[in-house]
C-alpha cells in the first residue's frame, strides 16, 4: 500500500524530481473508487496548486501476476504518456518495507502523474441515458474524440519496427487482449450466473465464445501483414475513466494508454464506436435513437477526414475484443440479457463478413 505522511511524499517527490514540493494532505482512495479505472491502489497528493496522483498496480490478474508484470507496466504508463492531452507525469519510485525509495527492478513500482480533472465520460453518456435524448455537448464530444483520433493516427510507425505484428499479437494473444478476456472473465463465471444472464448453460455459452475466439485469430492472421497501416495509437480508448471531461464537451484527458505505442488505428475507433452501440442497445434495444446519432457522427466523421475506408475490412478481431468486454457480467453485472444476446449476435454476424458495414449494424444485431 502506498504510505499516507505527507512528509514521506515531500522527500521522495524532492529526490526523484530535484524539486521542492510542499505536500497538504494524502487522500487514500477505497478500492472500488480507483482513479482512472485499471488495477491498483491509488492516492491524491493535494500541493499548493494541484493534486498529484500516484499508483500502484495490483498484482493479480491480465498479467500482472509477475512483479515483472507490474513493473512493465509501471514503466510504460511513466515512459508512454506522451500522447496530447494526457496528463504530464512527475515520477517513478518503488516501495521496499513499506518506504518509497528510487525506481528499482526488485521492489512494488508506483508513478506519480498531475491529476485529470473532471468526470468520467461515461457519466455523461449515462446521464443522456436517463434523458432519453442528447444534447449538443454529447454531439460536440463525439466530434471532439474522433478528431483526437483523427490527429494521432496521423503519425505512423517507424519504418521496419514490426510494431503492428507486435500489436495484433497483443490484441488476440496477451492476458489483456482477447484470450485474457475469455480466460480471467468468462472462463470464470459459474453455471447460474451465465443460466441467470444468457439463459443457457455454461458449456453452450463457452462452444460459442470458442467459435468467436477462433474467428478472431483467424482474421488476426490474415490482417497481420499490413504494417503499412501502422498508426500511433491510444490502445485502450473507451468512456470508463480513460477519457475524463473537465470542462464538457470542450476540454478533456486521455489516461491510461495500453499496450501498443503503434498499431492497427481499428482498435481505437471500434473501442469506442461499440460503446456508443452498447448505450443504443439499453436506450432502444437496437442500434437506433441518439446514441446511433452519437455512433455514426463519431465514425462517419473518422472515416470522411482519414478517408481510411479499408479500415472496415479489420475492425473484425476488434470487435470480438471489446463485444466480449462490454457483455461480461462481471464488469457489466446490470444489462440485460436480450442486450447480451444481441452483443453476441453482432460478434458472430460481423466476424463472418469481409467487411463491415455501418449501414447494417441493425441485421447483424439478429440471431
Amino acid at each position: 500500500m502506498l504510505p499516507v505522511d505527507a512528509s514521506v511524499w515531500e522527500e521522495f517527490l524532492k529526490e526523484s524530481t530535484g524539486k521542492d514540493f510542499k505536500v497538504l494532505g494524502v487522500e487514500p482512495l477505497e478500492r472500488d473508487k480507483v482513479y482512472a479505472g485499471g488495477f491498483g491502489d491509488t492516492i491524491f497528493i493535494t500541493l499548493e496548486d494541484k493534486r498529484l496522483v500516484a499508483k500502484v498496480s495490483k498484482k493479480g490478474d491480465f498479467g500482472r501476476n509477475y512483479l515483472e508484470d507490474r513493473i512493465r507496466d509501471s514503466v510504460w504508463t511513466f515512459s508512454k504518456s506522451t500522447l496530447p492531452k494526457q496528463p504530464k507525469q512527475v515520477a517513478i519510485g518503488s516501495i521496499k518495507d513499506g518506504k518509497l525509495i528510487p525506481f528499482n527492478f526488485h521492489s512494488e513500482p508506483f508513478v506519480v502523474s498531475e491529476e485529470a480533472k473532471g468526470k468520467s465520460y461515461h457519466l455523461f453518456l449515462s446521464e443522456a441515458l436517463k434523458r432519453g435524448n442528447i444534447n449538443e455537448d454529447d454531439r460536440k464530444a463525439a466530434l471532439e474524440l474522433s478528431d483526437y483520433l483523427v490527429d494521432i493516427h496521423q503519425t505512423k510507425e517507424p519504418k521496419d519496427s514490426f510494431l503492428y505484428k507486435r500489436h495484433i499479437i497483443d490484441v488476440v494473444g496477451s492476458p489483456e487482449g482477447l484470450m485474457g478476456v475469455v480466460t480471467y472473465l468468462w472462463n470464470e463465471l459459474t453455471d447460474k450466473q451465465i443460466q441467470e444472464t444468457f439463459g443457457k448453460s455454461k458449456n453452450d455459452l463457452r462452444k460459442e465464445v470458442l467459435q468467436l475466439k477462433k474467428k478472431a485469430i483467424e482474421y488476426a492472421d490474415s490482417i497481420e501483414d499490413r504494417i503499412q497501416r501502422s498508426s500511433q495509437i491510444h490502445g485502450d480508448f473507451h468512456p470508463f475513466e480513460n477519457i475524463r471531461f473537465e470542462n464538457y464537451p470542450e476540454k478533456y484527458w486521455i489516461l491510461d494508454r495500453s499496450r501498443a505505442e503503434f498499431g492497427e488505428p481499428a482498435d481505437d475507433v471500434v473501442a469506442m464506436w461499440m460503446n456508443y452501440l452498447n448505450h443504443a442497445l439499453l436506450d432502444k434495444g437496437n442500434y437506433s435513437g441518439p446514441f446511433m446519432e452519437l455512433g455514426n457522427s463519431f465514425l462517419d466523421n473518422y472515416l470522411r477526414k482519414t478517408n481510411d475506408h479499408e479500415m472496415l475490412e479489420i475492425v473484425q478481431p476488434f470487435a470480438v475484443w471489446r463485444g466480449l468486454v462490454i457483455s461480461t457480467p462481471k464488469w457489466y453485472p446490470n444489462t440485460p440479457t436480450d442486450v447480451r444476446k444481441k452483443i453476441f449476435n453482432f460478434m458472430r454476424n460481423v466476424s463472418e463478413v469481409k467487411e463491415f458495414d455501418p449501414k447494417k449494424v441493425n441485421a447483424y444485431l439478429l440471431d
